[in-house]
């Protein structure tokens, strides 16, 4: 009867292992030939397109609008990103500077936690979400 049941459960735990198998494999297949692809200004003009109906030169201009537009931002994005790590840097030395010396010993052993400490603090959010889609005619 222990063999019986033992069995039973290797059976029920072998379909349980190849399922999540299968589940895994099935997942990196979809992902790789939708999301590995995935360029998200083509997927807009397209959201766009379904939306509206857009000719094919509407579809152009906005491609090269979208295009130009995400250049610039990451342009602005570094530069930002490079300011706030000054920032940030300039809060840890100040923090460091009201520190006595064994405070500092172990604030530098510990740097690594402290320093994503302060950065969540740095980013926390006081206020709603800066993304606001407002509707209607601008």
């Amino acid at each position: 009867m222990l063999r019986l049941l033992n069995s039973r459960w290797l059976t029920l735990l072998a379909f349980l292992v190849f399922g999540a198998g299968l589940g895994a494999w099935g997942m990196r297949l979809y992902f790789d030939r939708t999301l590995a692809r995935w360029d998200p200004q083509e997927r807009l003009v397209a959201h766009l397109d379904a939306e509206l109906g857009l000719e094919a030169s509407q579809k152009d201009r906005i491609g090269a609008t979208l295009a130009l537009a995400k250049d610039r931002m990451e342009e602005r994005r570094r530069a930002w990103e490079e300011e706030v790590r000054r920032q940030g840097r300039e809060c840890e030395d100040a923090v460091a500077a009201s520190l006595t010396p064994d405070q500092l010993r172990r604030f530098s052993e510990r740097h690594e936690q402290i320093h994503s400490d302060v950065e969540r603090f740095l980013w926390a959010s006081r206020g709603a979400t800066s993304a606001v889609a407002a509707e209607g005619p601008r």
